[in-house]
């Protein structure tokens, strides 16, 4: 609440100003065309105090009735967002009230009023000069005189340079209440006053331009239209003041939603990654991740789904906390959601991610099938005693009595698998029989879900290992001879495979238990008469609960030295690295954890860089650098997908069976959840409102000035229409008078509103809980909706100036005169 009231008053005290400047310019052009009634006043003897008094009673007659109705009619006006605006979009209906607060500020508003309305009529009461001579007008306005629109500048200048200076410190606990810095809630409408107050110097100086330039060529119409600019360059200075500082609110207004939209869009954005995160169901009868892939990509609408796993530790020794991100690289640059400014090489940079993959040795699966199998014969002399401390002969009610026979050897047979994406995945073949002949141990490769569906992994698959994990913790060591047959694929019916007899390719060890007291071991040997590799199996013992593992690895694994990795820029600052420096990620756990900077980028979705360093590496890398038959292959912790369409019916599928994910995070859906909380949108709705007060202020303002101007001169028409002007010629004058003026005010307004929203607004937009927006807000020009604000303007002179014109018509010619000899 207190960031968006702070957002809200930034705009309000623009506003503040504008309606200020237009109700003192308007107070002015009553002075001025009442200057010669107040000269007569003066010297029939009518006292200042009386022109003032005179001044404060009609001032009064348009103050009270306006302090009074004004809070009323502002609730109504408020309720029409009930209708329209960004409240009405997501159903929530206000109820304005009109408090005694309300009244309060009306009061002080109208006093202002008050006094600028009065003032004016009193100052020229006290100059009482000749008429001709005040209304002759300096070349420069008070403020340039003095300076004031310079100092104004150099304050402007200050109040950017210190918000610059803070950073991320624009809010701040004081005495335990949140706050937000005062500099934000000035610092718009210091920078639209300076501008405004600077762009006038301008107007004259374009003034005697015009005028130099239409008395170079014969045109009559011309001529008249700059030689009355540049004779009343104050007037028309102050006026096109008022035009200024209304587009620069409503370029700035304008800026500030377009921007405002975009950066809850980035935010969402860096915040999920992708179009859509997903946390899969871990349970034990879920979908893994040889199958999510596939499951994810047969929805309709979605285009790639990219594993990822995330993991927060220690970088390097000296303790630099930092965010593993480990992404399928060779998928990337299609699915992160990274702003171009944040990664512009990302594609390179992943390319190289990719190319810094391993070697594995692996046998090709031929097909899609359906199913592995695996033909073993495990064969165990059983001991001729019972294990220590048991003893048959013992009761049953006694503790040490024995009911069972000395326990077969217990293992677990599961082999490693390479998908077509080069991800590592280990299946399960259950537990190998023992003494019961020769048996084929099949896994299925497809999943099938509650519903019946069948999802299949990503063909072509690889078999990379094969592990037999000894479940028992062994008093003493066992002797295992297992004969194994061969490896076999179903697809359509059983087919062995021929690598499977070519044994030479493969590498036979064993891992031990820690706390082993007799290591266990294992050796190869094959009979020529059936092919069968037999494996000679010692078990060892130990006081370990640990398991023992013993696998059959395919050759030919190549591991380099280092892999690459890429660094979040300020990780090279912190550290003091540089590109092509190596380090040790001890992190990772890998067997070879020595890796490379190939790169960098200034941020990484999903990391906060305010806590850590990002540290992007490629998932497939880790895994085959740190697979080990005793670790764990690294699963999935999200999966980011890239879409195309409506994200609802993908959300659906993605929370239903067969993939009934954990977690469902759209990046659409939060950037719509953040762009339609109801106190943001007091922002966006403050914004609109200021937008449309702009336009109504420059049109009103430019109306009031138009019509004052003309009335002014209606002598002066008079006596030229005497000489020979025509009235098309008259309406081509006020056309193009009008016109050069609303022209160099849209100009300079527009220049104002740039300059105004590129300086400020990167400083001044704040995420809901008061600090900076990350990633850094990008400023958007909605160059529509300015030229729309503008072309109203455009119409408005246009309209005004032809109702003038006809008004100017209807008067009659004699009548012009004789108002000229009064």
């Amino acid at each position: 609440m207190t960031v968006t009231r702070a957002s809200v008053l930034a705009l309000l005290i623009q506003l503040a100003i504008l309606a200020g400047y237009a109700l003192v310019l308007m107070a002015g052009l009553i002075t001025d065309t009442r200057r010669v009634e107040t000269t007569l006043l003066r010297s029939r003897g009518a006292s200042p105090l009386q022109i003032l008094s005179y001044a404060v009673i009609e001032a009064a007659a348009l103050v009270v009735p306006a302090v009074l109705i004004g809070p009323f009619v502002a609730t109504a006006l408020l309720r029409i967002l009930n209708a329209v605006g960004p409240l009405a979009e997501i159903g929530l209906n206000i109820d304005p009230m009109v408090a005694p607060e309300a009244f309060i500020l009306a009061g002080v508003a109208g006093g202002l009023a008050l006094i600028a309305m009065s003032f004016p009529a009193y100052r020229s009461a006290l100059e009482f000069k000749d008429t001709k001579k005040a209304q002759r007008q300096a070349s420069q306005t008070a403020g340039q005189r003095f300076g004031i629109d310079l100092a104004l500048l150099a304050l402007a200048f200050v109040v950017f340079w210190q918000l610059e200076t803070i950073g991320e410190q624009i809010s701040a606990r004081v005495g335990g209440q949140f706050g937000v810095d005062p500099l934000l809630v000035i610092a718009p409408a210091l920078g639209l006053l300076a501008g405004a107050v600077l762009a006038l110097r301008v107007v004259p100086l374009l003034a005697r331009a015009a005028e130099w330039m239409a008395t170079s060529r014969a045109s009559t119409v011309a001529a008249l239209a700059s030689w009355q600019i540049s004779r009343r360059p104050v007037r028309y200075a102050r006026s096109s003041l008022l035009l200024m500082m209304a587009i620069g609110i409503g370029f700035f207004a304008a800026a500030y939603s377009a921007t405002w939209t975009g950066s809850q869009r980035d935010q969402s954005e860096y915040n999920v990654g992708a179009d859509i995160a997903v946390a899969p169901n871990r349970s034990v009868t879920a979908m893994g991740d040889l199958h999510l892939r596939n499951a994810h990509e047969s929805i309709e609408g979605v285009d790639i789904s990219m594993p990822v796993v995330k993991q927060t530790g220690p970088i390097t020794r000296s303790g630099t906390l930092g965010q593993f991100v480990l992404v399928d690289a060779s998928l990337a640059p299609e699915v992160v959601a990274l702003r171009e400014d944040l990664g512009p090489n990302l594609p390179d940079l992943m390319a190289v991610l990719e190319n810094g993959r391993p070697t594995m040795g692996s046998i090709d699966l031929p097909g899609e099938p359906d199913r592995l199998g695996l033909t073993f014969e495990a064969i165990e002399t059983l001991p001729d005693q019972w294990p220590p401390g048991c003893d048959p002969e013992l009761p049953e009610d006694d503790p040490g009595a024995c009911f069972e026979a000395p326990p077969l050897f217990l293992a677990r047979v599961r082999a490693i698998l390479q998908d077509a994406d080069q991800r590592l995945h280990r299946v399960d073949f259950g537990f190998m029989p023992v003494n019961d002949g020769s048996n084929r141990m099949t896994s299925d490769l497809t999943f099938t879900g509650s519903d019946g569906s069948l999802t299949e992994p990503v063909y072509p698959l690889r078999l990379v290992n094969i592990e037999i994990r000894n479940h028992l913790n062994e008093l003493e060591s066992r002797e295992v001879e297992v004969r194994f047959g061969g490896i076999s694929t179903f697809e359509d019916g059983w087919t062995d495979l021929d690598e499977g007899a070519t044994w030479g390719q493969w590498l036979i060890e064993s891992t031990p238990a820690i706390g082993a007291i007799a290591r266990p071991s294992v050796t190869a040997g094959g009979t020529a008469e059936t092919g069968d590799l037999i494996l000679e199996i010692e078990t060892g013992y130990g006081l370990s609960v640990a398991p023992v593992y013993f696998s059959m690895r395919v050759l030919g694994t190549e591991l380099p030295e280092s892999f690459p990795i890429v660094v979040s820029e300020s990780f090279l600052t912190e550290n003091e690295a540089s590109i092509g420096d190596e380090l040790r990620l001890s992190s990772l756990n890998l067997a070879n954890d020595r890796a490379f900077i190939a790169g960098t980028v200034a941020a990484f979705p999903t990391v906060d860089l305010d806590s850590f360093d990002a540290i992007v590496v490629d998932l497939q890398t880790v895994q085959m650098m740190g697979y080990e038959p005793q670790r764990t292959i690294r699963a999935a912790s999200e999966y980011w997908l890239s879409i195309s369409g409506d994200d609802d019916p993908i959300v659906t599928s993605l929370n239903t069976p067969p993939i009934q994910s954990f977690r469902v995070v759209s990046q659409a859906e939060q950037a719509t959840t953040r762009a339609s909380d109801p106190v943001a949108l007091g922002t966006i709705g403050a914004l609109t409102v200021g937008f449309v007060a702009a336009a109504v202020f420059a049109a009103v303002g430019f109306a009031v000035s138009a019509t004052v101007s003309a009335r002014e001169r209606l002598v002066e028409f008079g006596l030229l229409r005497a000489l020979g002007l025509a009235p098309r010629q008259l309406a081509a004058w006020l056309f193009l008078e009008q016109g050069a003026l609303v022209v160099v005010s849209l100009l300079l307004g527009t220049l104002i509103g740039i300059a105004l929203t590129s300086t400020i607004l990167p400083l001044i937009t704040l995420t809901q809980d008061g600090s900076t927006a990350f990633p850094e807000v990008i400023v958007e020009f909605p160059w529509t909706t300015v030229l729309s604000l503008e072309l109203i303007v455009v119409a408005v002179l246009a309209v005004i100036v032809t109702l003038l014109t006809i008004g100017l018509r209807r008067v009659g010619l004699g009548g012009l005169l004789r108002m000229g000899e009064d």
